[in-house]
């Protein structure tokens, strides 16, 4: 049963339509029963409908929704999809448009963008600086800004090794999209509506392909849903304004039609957040919402405590008090950084409270861990460079230290048959290297047809064991994380949709775009990853200056809307927490209950800590992260 903002929204019959969707007000039923009606009522064919979102959680909720209303066979037919599946979809109408081979292209992950990043020059010192600093071009490109020579030079330097390799990273197929939409016919694209979801979200790359798609049909249709106030991946600073600001000044017969009752959170969370956010929210967007009749649940809290360590005791004893009378996976805890997240995640492990952290970069990072998730993407993906980059490591045993530097001169610009190719046509006398890849590549390949069929867990991890000390005999005991990376592959293939499906390739596309946390289990997750969930009660520590906002004497909207979405996952109970005082956000905030220590006003932090609340420009890095640590004494 639609309310009646949803159905306004639902029988809109103009062109252009922009949902302003605030935290649980139905965006996706909106969505898919718009969709529905368009398609009862003979506007619409099901083949016709391209439905765009950013993870693979959101496709498969908007997939269940149609497929109950239509039946399988008839949902099939409906593109539902993220950015990154249609860019791939686009490109295989017409791979030779943008100069990739039809059998061997692939994509390329972050850890791979890194190593062909060690091969370049001006672009910092190491890989993730390296990263960051492509991004930084990139975004700087976007949004109108000048960059200097050389860094374009780096730029088109990184996209030839990527040409080289017929490897596209995101951003590449998000370009190679609009060029392949501007070069083909238009009947080959089939698509006469476009959907768009979490539109606040959308990047100038992502906007530019949406852009050509509907302009290149005069009569082709646009819906998208989103919340302004809920847009915190930092794609603000390259519009210079917000997603539907800009779709207003290229499509500006565009209509809104706004969602305000909230069917997730009770009445006083939903006041808090709106008291919260109207602070600094856009000046066109409404802030409040009406949680739908009757639904009323515990007042939110401020709990304040004199040290981080008395803060984080009371968060493992409150959640331990919930869970007397509530299930594990009803609880959310978020975090604001990864490194809040590993700490938060060995408190519960310590205290025996089962924990879903998803594959937070702790684990990932160890290099077991790396060696056998490149092990896995090898199987869906032969070249990737990644896997020549580890197994010339340190913790690799099969080459000596003279080939893995042989072969480490071709990192970045090949995969690990190719290199060994390279190596021997350079000289007689590496021969060797090149024998001795090949014999790796054997029994490589035996393991990895192995993982590439099987839908056992037990035979992935004994397959993933034998591999790895093939590879590196120095692991005589699994580590914690390897442990961990396992324990998160029983967990997760329990939540599988399809039994029929391969599990590695099915690993490898949750690693990339992770789901909803495992029964039985409390969810930490940092504030970003936990957009589009939902829990009974949420608990967030550390809700104080120096976290939101990250700098003290910063007071960004982009700071204050990361609070907002955290605050708006919870449906019935919200404890907040800090050390000594709460975030600036929450100041004159009414309708929030706080309790314990009496806090300190700012200006005796201003007269402790007067450094801290300088210009950034004059502070380092390590200065605030001292500075941070002395408060939290």
């Amino acid at each position: 049963m639609l309310n009646t903002e949803q159905q306004r929204a639902v029988e809109f019959n103009g062109q252009y339509l922009q949902i302003i969707a605030g935290p649980g007000t139905g965006k996706t039923l909106t969505l898919a029963s718009r969709i529905e009606r368009l398609i009862e009522n003979g506007e619409l064919l099901p083949e016709r409908v391209l439905a765009l979102t950013f993870t693979n959680n959101a496709v498969q909720e908007l997939k269940i929704r149609l497929s109950n209303k239509f039946g399988d066979e008839k949902a099939s037919l409906m593109k539902v999809m993220t950015y990154h599946a249609f860019s791939t979809y686009l490109i295989s109408l017409n791979p030779s448009v943008v100069g990739l081979n039809p059998l061997q292209w692939g994509s390329a992950d972050e850890w791979d963008q890194q190593v062909i990043l060690l091969s370049l020059r001006g672009l910092g010192s190491n890989a993730r600086s390296r990263l960051n600093k492509l991004r930084y071009i990139r975004r700087a490109i976007n949004s109108g800004q000048a960059v200097y020579s050389g860094q374009m030079k780096a730029l088109e330097s990184y996209k030839n090794v990527l040409q080289s390799l017929q490897m596209v990273d995101y951003d590449t197929m998000l370009e190679m999209g609009s060029k392949i939409i501007a070069e083909i016919d238009d009947e080959q694209l089939n698509i006469d509506h476009i959907f768009l979801d979490e539109f606040q979200d959308s990047s100038p790359l992502q906007w530019e392909l949406v852009n050509a798609l509907v302009k290149k049909n005069s009569s082709r249709k646009l819906t998208v849903v989103g919340d302004p106030n809920q847009e915190i991946y930092g794609f603000m600073n390259e519009w210079h304004s917000s997603s539907f600001s800009v779709m207003d000044k290229d499509f500006p017969n565009s209509q809104k039609v706004r969602l305000d009752t909230s069917y997730r959170s009770n009445q006083e969370i939903c006041d808090l957040t709106a008291e919260m956010i109207s602070g600094e929210a856009e000046k066109e967007e409404e802030t409040s919402l009406t949680s739908v009749k009757g639904y009323t649940g515990d007042i939110p809290t401020i709990q304040l405590h004199d040290s981080t360590q008395a803060e984080y005791e009371s968060l493992v004893a409150n959640v331990k008090s919930y869970l007397l009378n509530n299930r594990p996976d009803n609880i959310g805890i978020l975090v604001r950084t990864n490194v809040d997240l590993d700490t938060v995640a060995k408190l519960f492990i310590e205290a025996g409270i089962p924990v879903d952290t998803f594959l937070n970069r702790s684990v990932l990072a160890n290099p077991y861990v790396r060696l056998v998730y490149c092990l896995y993407k090898h199987v869906t993906q032969p070249s990737d460079v990644y896997l020549l980059h580890l197994l010339t490591s340190q913790k690799s045993t099969i080459f000596n230290t003279s080939q893995s530097t042989i072969l480490k001169s071709y990192l970045g610009q090949t995969d690990i048959m190719a290199a060994a190719g390279l190596v021997a046509a350079r000289s007689r006398t590496h021969k060797q290297v090149e024998q001795k890849v090949r014999e790796v590549d054997i029994y490589l390949k035996s393991s990895l047809e192995t993982l590439r069929a099987t839908r056992d867990v037990q035979t992935v991890i004994s397959e993933s064991n034998d591999l790895l000390k093939q590879i590196s005999s120095d692991v005589v005991q699994s580590p914690p994380e390897l442990e961990s990376f396992y324990d998160w592959i029983e967990r997760s293939s329990l939540n599988k949709s399809s039994s029929d499906e391969p599990l590695v390739p099915w690993i490898v596309k949750e690693i990339r775009n992770p789901r909803s946390s495992a029964r039985g289990s409390i969810s930490i997750h940092t504030v970003h990853s936990a957009k589009g969930l939902e829990w009974d009660a949420v608990f967030m520590p550390r809700v104080e200056p120096g976290v939101y906002p990250l700098y003290f004497n910063s007071e960004t909207l982009p700071d204050r809307k990361v609070l907002y979405v955290g605050m708006t996952r919870a449906k019935k109970t919200l404890a907040l927490s800090a050390t000594r005082v709460e975030s600036t956000f929450l100041s004159g905030c009414k309708t929030l209950v706080r309790k314990g220590i009496k806090p300190q006003s700012e200006g005796d932090l201003r007269s402790r800590y007067p450094k801290l609340f300088g210009p950034l420009p004059y502070l380092s890095k390590s200065h605030v992260s001292s500075m941070i640590k002395k408060l939290h004494l």
